[in-house]
Parts: C-alpha cells; structure tokens; sequence
C-alpha cells in the first residue's frame, strides 16, 4: 500500500514538473530478488510456484519506479491465477531488454484488452478477487514516464504475459553476488514479541516479516487474548507491540497499561496508528513508547523493535514526525 502510494504521488509530482526519474544503470537483478522475497509467501499460501530467472544484464531506468512497476505486474499475477505457476525473466531484445512477466490464470478476453490499464477498470470478477483496479493503470502511466514500452498477451483460461521494455545499460556494473539477508542488523531484534493486532491481513504481514528476522512472535487480535496468554500462559515477552485502535476491545494505550501492570514492569512498547494528529501521538508517546504512523516500512519496524525499545531505554522518540493537522 506504501508503494502504491508513493508511485501516485510520484506521478502527480512528475506531472506538475516537480520530480523528475532517477535514472541509474544497474543489474536487473537487484530488483528481482527483493521482489521474489516479497512474493514468496503470498504465492505459496494460494499453492502457486513462483520461478525467477535470474539474469545479469544490465539496464538503464529508475530503479524504485522499475520495481513498482514489476511488483503491480507479479501481483495482479498471483491474483488472477488459481493454478500453475508464475515466472518473472527476461531477454536481450536488440538494443532493449524485455521483462516478462507470465502466469497460468483465467487469462483476459479480447473484449477487455483494449481496457486492462484504465483507472479503476476491473475485469468480471476482479471485484471478488480483490483489488482497486490501479495495478495495471500505474503501470501504464509509470511506463510512459520512463519511456518503457508495455505490451500484454493473453488466451482466456490459459494465462497472461506482460512485456515491459527497458534499455540496456551501457556501462560497467558490478553485479551483486546476492542480496543482504533482511535479519542482518547493526540491532539484534528482541528474542520475543506479543503483537495485538486487530485486522487480519496485518497479523498475517507482521508474522510472516517477524519470522523472517528470527523474531519469537505471539500475535493475537484483542486485549483480552493478550492479557490472557500473560495471566494464564505466563507468556513473558520482550517487546509489546500493539495497534493503537483495537475493535471491540480497549484502545492500544490502555491495552499496554493492563500488560504491564500484569507483567509486573514497564515492558518496552511500540503503538501502530494512523491517526496523525498531533495530540494523539503526543498522548500516546507519553506513556514511555515509540510511534509508528502508518503506513510504516518493515525497517522502521525492526528499528523500533531492535533499538531503544527492545533496550529497555526510555522510547519517546517519534520515528515518524507527523505534520501538524
């Protein structure tokens, strides 16, 4: 969502005259494998294989809007395809590389082609697939940008295949031997974290990155299921973090006052909100936590868990200074 966006501010300030692309040369495979990591877990909770050919080559764009572009692709992929697999690669097209992304899905009706990259525009069960209908509209206005050329293929009930060309870099660039694991911190995370959590695609994010950084995490969706794993369990962690607006239960401040006083100390604590006014963030970094404004990248996470937090140090500095509403 953070991406997402990032890109539309992007496009807008790029149409104003205000930002212009990074353009870089660089391996191709400084995006791909981030973007594999990102995918892996999605793709294998809906039972799909996710194939990545590796390559060298070396092209010339902007590196974040690349990326974006590519990501939109692989997740429109993994959202239309039931079955099969999805590859990511790529090939020397004369003076140009050509990125392909495939996937085995329902595929797309000739009637809808002339449509896909419209705003908003969903196909007959995109609404039940989910979605907002940007993906492939980004793309397309991210691409002329760029000044990449798109183009798609696709048979109904076979699959799709987008093409994304780039030109090739004209210098030297070393290629990285491969990616820094995500865990290698200057901080070590904390062995153990208790997350409270009310909205279930957020749980299942926070598990997945959590556990992906060696971190021990119990994560519950109420006040009442936390308090209980402490009072009945014995549960003893070393970080709370915990949202700071929770449905049907206490709000995150009064949810970290009852799990300390059960604790029996004043555990280090982080609070997720959206809620950026000024007050609210004040009122919640009173209470001796860090604040995390949403959304929040996954090392602006790991650095409030493995920082002052997870020392025990006095947590009221705002990782993210909110403007003033």
């Amino acid at each position: 969502m953070t991406s997402i966006l990032s890109s539309l501010l992007d496009v807008n300030r790029l149409e104003s005259g205000n930002l212009r692309p990074s353009v870089s040369e660089f391996s191709l495979i400084e995006i791909f494998e981030p973007l594999a990591a990102d995918f892996a877990a999605p793709v294998q909770e809906r039972g799909l294989r996710l194939s990545i050919v590796r390559s060298e080559l070396i092209i010339r764009s902007d590196r974040r809007m690349l990326a974006e572009m590519i990501r939109n692709l692989l997740s429109n992929a993994v959202r239309y395809t039931d079955r099969g697999r999805i590859l990511l690669g790529c090939r020397r097209a004369g003076d140009n590389v050509r990125i392909e992304v495939w996937d085995s899905g329902v595929g797309i009706t000739e009637d809808q082609l002339p449509h896909i990259f419209h705003e908003y525009y969903q196909g007959t069960d995109g609404a039940e697939r989910g979605g907002f209908g940007l993906g492939l509209a980004i793309v397309k206005r991210l691409g002329e940008i760029l000044d990449h050329g798109i183009d798609v293929r696709s048979i109904a009930g076979k699959g799709t295949r987008f093409f994304i060309e780039v030109p090739r870099g004209r210098s030297g660039v070393k290629v990285p031997d491969a990616a820094t694991p995500l865990h290698q911190r200057e901080d070590a995370v904390p062995d153990s974290v208790l997350v409270i959590e009310d909205e279930a695609s957020v749980r299942s994010a926070l598990q997945r990155l959590l556990k992906m950084n060696g971190v021990d995490a119990t994560i519950v969706a109420t006040a009442a299921e936390a308090l209980s794993l402490v009072r009945e369990q014995t549960l003893r962690p070393d970080v709370l973090l915990c949202d700071y607006n929770l449905r049907g239960s206490s709000d995150g401040i009064e949810t970290i006052r009852r799990l300390r006083a059960a604790l029996g100390r004043n555990t280090p604590a982080v609070v997720m909100t959206g809620d950026t006014r000024w007050e609210t963030t004040l009122s919640i970094s009173a209470l001796d936590v860090w604040v995390l404004i949403k959304p929040f990248s996954a090392d602006e996470l790991l650095e409030a868990l493995s920082g002052k937090a997870a020392m025990g140090a006095r947590p009221i500095e705002l990782l993210r200074r909110p403007q003033r509403q």
